[in-house]
């Protein structure tokens, strides 16, 4: 028996077998994450057409001054953007905050933002508020000055965390996400925000309040003559793999279906003529792989 043949066939046995259990391995790895991208869906936390949040001046460092405006001249998408102006002589840093409709649920895998210094070397951190209380933070690299960037914040992976359970591990869900400088050399300046997302494997049931419908009067209230119109905004961007449908339907006084039609994203809801009476007017929201999945908002 050659002994010295024998050791060479098993190890190249064994480096065949390990080679296949890693091609094996790598394989799992590339099914979960296509699965995973499959099922990622992207959540609109905030266009900034309007302010649905407020400025935090870092109190807990107190000095810095700052504000908050919407303005046509921040903007990347559509008509508006924010401008989140700062001055850090003193103090450590000015932020925008933001309460979700519905805190972020277990699921949620990134947060992004169109961003725009007028001064080099800001970055911007993303920071969030758990369960507990607890605060998580994460650093973006240097901007440059002048130039729209994406940025993407992974909601898991931190820079640094303290208050609450104090260990380090995301406890969900997520009620608070602000957006704020870390000021580089340049201490006074501003940076525009547009077009605030989630991306999330978190289901429609577990994420929802992602309808809204835009009131176009005080009370709702319309003459015999007039064609009620409403408009809907749904809060998300669909994938390629995700589409909802939405469809509306009016109520009178003794909750009987007077009406119905289907609206797509901010499409304006124009009813038929009704008779004089007190209605409601409802709009469901439903995800195209899962029928019982849904929200509503009503009017």
């Amino acid at each position: 028996m050659n002994m010295k043949n024998d050791n060479v066939i098993g190890l190249a046995a064994n480096v065949l077998s390990s080679a296949s259990r890693i091609r094996t391995f790598a394989a799992v790895i590339l099914a979960s994450a296509a699965v995973r991208a499959s099922q990622m869906r992207c959540v609109l936390l905030s266009d900034f057409e309007a302010n649905n949040g407020s400025v935090n001046l870092g109190g807990e460092f107190p000095g810095a001054k700052g504000n908050f405006t919407i303005t046509a001249a921040a903007a990347h998408d559509d008509k508006y953007g924010g401008r989140l102006s700062f001055d850090v002589t003193k103090g450590a840093y000015v932020a925008w905050g933001m309460n979700p409709l519905k805190p972020l649920a277990a699921g949620a895998d990134t947060i992004a933002l169109w961003v725009r210094a007028n001064v080099p070397g800001l970055r911007i951190h993303c920071r969030t508020t758990d369960a507990t209380g607890q605060e998580h933070i994460r650093y973006s690299t240097p901007l440059p000055d002048g130039t729209w960037s994406r940025i993407t914040f992974a909601v898991e992976k931190t820079d640094g965390h303290w208050g609450g359970a104090n260990d380090g591990r995301i406890h969900w869900p997520l009620s608070y996400v602000q957006i704020g400088i870390a000021p580089g050399a340049a201490r006074v300046g501003y940076v525009d925000l547009d077009t605030l997302t989630l991306a999330t494997t978190a289901s429609l049931r577990d994420q929802p309040e992602c309808l809204t419908i835009i009131e176009p009067r005080f009370g709702n209230l319309f003459q015999p003559d007039e064609t009620p119109t409403f408009r809907m905004t749904m809060h998300m961007r669909d994938s390629a793999e995700h589409r909802y449908s939405a469809m509306w339907r009016v109520f009178d006084w003794l909750d009987k279906e007077a009406a119905s039609g289907e609206a797509d994203s901010d499409q304006a809801i124009s009813l038929p003529h009704l008779p004089s009476g007190c209605f409601r007017l409802a709009v469901d929201l439903q995800d195209s792989k899962d029928a019982g999945v849904h929200t509503t908002a009503d009017a």
